[in-house]
């Protein structure tokens, strides 16, 4: 193996230490005993065999030139032992520096043995050199003399040779090349160099060491190869080093190398051929063989280069026992263990800026002060190669400032075979990126570049891969990943594959289009953050999708459902972690009472923004309208609290969860937080107003069910001091609605005093309320007065609307009629579930009140000939009941189910659409059922 300049003149310097030990035991030690004594019997066999390896060895020998053999460890063991021999003086001297010539051992066997040298072993052995040869001139003279002849003479070493005569310290059969980092030694990333041997000892049979160009991914996987050759626990019986490398950079070109290995069968065969010769066969299968055949570890450096089918191949076939390291700019894919190898940090940088600053002679710039070496590293993006170039380039004579104002040269060695290889869609992002600038999420790209999501996700996927984008997570906004060019690649496209002038202003106009939109909806959402038509932004990619979800809600708005869930798609695709994309979701799934995918929405979207106030309120409004789930509701109106506590809406979401719970207090306590709030919203004035007569109602409804009359009493009187208090011009129609409900409470009231001195208080008040709140006749009250009864009065179609407990609403013509559960016939279950539904329904009368009567199910035109529905009646562990529109049961067992349903999940009152087949004597069994999603 070829050898550095700084790997000869260590051995030059330690062969000088080692010969003047071995001088210094040969005239006080070797004429006292006989070489037998001061070697055990392995090691006078080692000695015989490193003699019997040296082919320039004399024939005339005696044992005692056995000792000629020794190296360093040995001869300053023999010293140890054999002191007193040498004299008090020289003993004490000896003694002195032991663990200075101890600490040369490792050195010296990483150079005699080619092993990768550290970056401060030539400094520490020249040191050591140093302070021996100032020290005991007597012991010392082939030191000083060697010492000499390096200062004299540079050249000097390169005439020597290494030619180590020690058995092989590793039994592994190897190919590895010399480290080409010698002069510097390996610098830092031992995290790395760990992580990476780790990896290869581990489970994964394929690791990838990826980065940049010029980063030091070749010396990285050879330092951990040649780590693995030292440790006792290798597992491989042989480490096979191929490389696809097809060019090198020097100061003034980039040149071929010749004879390089240019496609993947080239180094299957390369990597064969040094295993075993088997001429003929096909490379990749003869490959497989000898991988399955021995333990092995194969390395293929510069895969970029090669990466075609047949690699692909290789990794998806490897035996179990070998392992494959790449060396790569560009990821693999999914096969891989990949281990990405950044720039040094700015101390790693320096540090090797000064090293290789003085192998090449440039004293003045090994000794150049921290900020200018800084400057230096920082402008050449703290990269090894480019760093390396820099300091040859100077030494060739070109000028420092030359070389950084026009770096094509090095650019192109490390980019250009990656961007060449690139897709029209990798290059367009790139193009959006150099001329945007910054770092920009998936939906920004999207928009700049008008690809849709997938093409993008893919795009991005390809360019990480490729170490030509970075990313990171976003510092602001909920937008996720953001992703930016590597400092390489920017230097690469800004000066030497610039986009036109047309595309650099077609994506300058987008992104001012973009600062348009954020304009746009920071407008809407400083009207009102609570208001669920706006949408909360943060960054730019925010913006973008904040765009896609007005136009969802713009959709809801018009009772598309299917077009608000199309929107919302897009914009899941763009942004998964943007929390309002989920809380748009879960309200167009609550619309569609699809109330399972709605609570998944909303918990989604509160594990993205746990502390974002409106969204507690969203979803506490959804818990007890849609699910009356009373307690976990609360729960989110509280947590909105804790971080917007000032908030009217949530303050009015909990006080009126307090009134339905029952719990007078605490709702008092928040109404009067209300009621002192001043330039409330009008809206949001009516309804703390509303609530604050509901609480004074409901109290006194509450105390009328445990017969406290008087507090009932009392309760009406604050109502009325509470309305007479209010502008009447912030009471809505709703509002008079709502309190006309208390009328019943008189009844109660009138029985509770009559005979009584406060019956004529009771009475008065009573007048009183109904002149305010029951003016008209019933038929006025309940059907408006611009429109006339129908003519017909059964068999009329309607809509079903707002469904409660035990009764709802009908709209028909812009009138609506109210019905009891007792007057629905149809046999699906009364709930929210029949909003929206058409019925047939008769006009009648109930309580002195005009309502629908006899309500039943229309089922609906779209239901195919043959095709019935029903719902769900009962359920058992292997059958189970539906109840038909008809009014006939059907029997069901989970066979009959269609495969998007799970018959264990079943639910009683599940809508479903099904077959009949007659049995006789028995009820029909139902067959291919399915759910009803079009109802």
């Amino acid at each position: 193996m070829s050898a550095t300049i700084h790997r000869l003149s260590l051995f030059a310097i330690i062969s000088a230490i080692e010969e003047d030990l071995r001088a210094l035991i040969r005239n006080h030690i070797l004429c006292q005993f006989p070489i037998e004594r001061l070697f055990n019997p392995v090691i006078m066999t080692q000695l015989g065999d490193r003699r019997a390896r040296d082919q320039d060895a004399v024939t005339d020998f005696e044992s005692k030139d056995l000792l000629l053999y020794t190296n360093l460890s040995e001869v300053i063991d023999i010293c140890i032992t054999f002191g007193k021999t040498l004299g008090s003086d020289t003993d004490k001297y000896f003694k002195q520096i032991v663990e200075q010539l101890k600490s040369a051992v490792p050195i010296r066997n990483r150079v005699m043995h080619s092993r990768p040298l550290h970056f401060d072993d030539y400094g520490r052995i020249s040191d050591l050199a140093k302070h021996l040869a100032k020290g005991r001139v007597d012991i010392w003279n082939n030191l000083r003399i060697m010492l000499s002849h390096i200062n004299e003479d540079k050249n000097y070493v390169t005439r020597l040779s290494i030619r180590p005569l020690e058995e092989p310290e590793s039994n592994i059969l190897n190919n590895l090349p010399s480290p080409d980092f010698d002069d510097t030694g390996f610098i830092g990333r031992g995290d790395i160099a760990e992580a990476t041997k780790q990896a290869i000892l581990g489970s994964y049979p394929v690791v990838t060491i990826t980065g940049e160009g010029g980063l030091g991914k070749s010396a990285l996987a050879l330092k951990v190869s040649y780590d693995l050759l030292d440790d006792p626990t290798c597992p491989f019986q042989a480490i096979v080093w191929t490389t696809a490398k097809a060019n090198k950079l020097t100061p003034t070109e980039i040149v071929s190398i010749d004879n390089a290995i240019t496609d993947s069968l080239g180094i299957f065969t390369a990597a064969s051929s040094f295993i075993a010769t088997n001429k003929g066969a096909d490379p990749l299968e003869q490959l497989i063989k000898n991988l399955a055949a021995f333990e092995i570890l194969l390395i293929i450096d510069n895969l970029e280069t090669i990466l075609d089918d047949n690699i692909r191949n290789l990794v998806r076939k490897i035996p179990r026992g070998s392992k494959v390291l790449f060396t790569s700019r560009v990821s693999i894919g999914a096969f891989d263990f990949p281990i990405n190898l950044p720039p040094f940090d700015q101390k790693e940088a320096q540090h090797y800026f000064r090293l290789t600053s003085r192998v090449w002679g440039l004293s003045d710039y090994a000794q150049a002060s921290s900020d200018r070496v800084s400057d230096y590293c920082r402008k050449l993006q703290h990269n090894p190669l480019f760093i390396k170039w820099f300091i040859q380039a100077i030494r060739s004579g070109q000028r420092p400032e030359s070389i950084l104002a026009n770096p094509r040269l090095i650019l192109e060695f490390c980019l250009s075979n990656v961007y060449n290889h690139l897709n029209d869609e990798a290059k367009k992002i790139m193009s959006a990126l150099v001329c945007v600038g910054g770092a920009r999420s998936q939906a920004t790209l999207s928009y700049l570049t008008d690809m849709d999501s997938s093409t993008v996700q893919s795009t991005l996927s390809s360019l990480l891969s490729s170490n030509l984008i970075t990313s990171r997570p976003s510092k602001q906004g909920y937008e996720g990943e953001t992703y930016s060019l590597s400092e390489l690649a920017t230097l690469y496209l800004r000066n030497y594959v610039r986009p036109s002038i047309e595309v650099q202003r077609t994506y300058l106009k987008r992104k001012q289009q973009l600062i348009s939109a954020r304009e746009e909806v920071e407008a809407l959402l400083n009207k009102n953050p609570y208001d669920m038509d706006n949408i909360t932004v943060h960054s730019e990619g925010d913006y973008v999708v904040a765009r896609i979800l007005l136009e969802s809600i713009s959709h809801i708005k018009k009772k598309d459902y299917v077009g608000a869930e199309d929107k919302v798609n897009s914009a899941l695709d763009l942004a998964p972690t943007f929390f309002e994309v989920r809380r748009v979701e879960a309200s167009v799934a609550a619309l569609q009472q699809n109330y399972v995918k709605a609570q998944a929405a909303y918990e989604a979207a509160v594990s993205l923004a746990p502390t974002h106030a409106p969204l507690r309120l969203w979803y506490g409004d959804f818990l007890f309208r849609c699910l009356d789930e009373v307690q976990a509701a609360l729960e989110q109106y509280e947590s909105g609290l804790q971080h917007d506590p000032g908030s009217p809406h949530l303050l009015l979401g909990a006080a009126r969860l307090d009134l339905f719970r029952r719990k007078f207090p605490e709702a008092r306590e928040r109404l009067n937080i209300l009621l002192r709030m001043k330039d409330l919203q009008p809206r949001l004035q009516r309804r703390v107003i509303d609530a604050n007569f509901q609480y004074y109602l409901r109290l006194a409804d509450f105390e009328s069910s445990k017969d406290n009359m008087p507090a009932c009493l009392s309760a009406m009187k604050d109502f009325r001091t509470a309305y007479e208090a209010v502008n009447q011009s912030e009471i809505d129609r709703i509002t008079r609605n709502n309190i006309s409900r208390a009328n019943g409470l008189f009844v109660n009231l009138v029985k509770f005093y009559d005979g009584t001195p406060e019956i004529r208080e009771v009475r008065e008040f009573k007048e009183w309320f109904l002149l305010y709140f029951q003016g008209e006749s019933l038929m006025e009250r309940y059907i408006p007065r611009r429109v006339q009864l129908p003519d017909k009065k059964n068999d009329i179609e309607g809509i079903i609307h707002n469904v409660r407990e035990k009764f709802g609403f009908i709209d028909f013509e812009g009138d609506r009629f109210f019905f009891s559960i007792t007057e629905f016939k149809s046999v699906a279950p009364f709930t929210e579930w029949l909003n929206g539904k058409g019925v047939i329904f008769d006009i009648g009368q109930n309580d002195s009140r005009i309502c629908a009567i006899n309500v039943r199910l229309i089922i609906p035109d779209w239901l195919p000939p043959g095709r019935k529905i029903g719902f769900l009646q009962k359920k058992f562990s292997n059958y189970g009941f539906i109840s038909g529109l008809d009014g006939e049961k059907y029997f069901l067992i989970p066979s009959a189910v269609g495969l998007n349903i799970n018959f264990q999940e079943l639910e009683i009152g599940f809508p479903l659409e099904f077959s009949a087949k007659p049995v006789p004597g028995r009820n029909s069994l139902a067959e291919f059922v399915t759910f009803i999603e079009k109802w």
